[in-house]
């Protein structure tokens, strides 16, 4: 697994497991950077392959 993925977990369970609403807002906003990665990952790639 994506070590920024596993760090994303990790932070969202963490987040979850002790109620901690700034790390739950923090790793959610991780995900978004993830997709927004995983999408430029995507664009370029179509690019190249066009």
């Amino acid at each position: 697994m994506d070590p920024w993925v596993k760090q994303m977990v990790a932070q969202v369970a963490y987040g979850v497991e002790n109620g901690h609403t700034l790390a739950l807002v923090e790793g959610i906003k991780m995900v978004f950077g993830i997709l927004e990665a995983m999408e430029l990952d995507a664009a370029n790639y179509e690019g190249f392959s066009s």
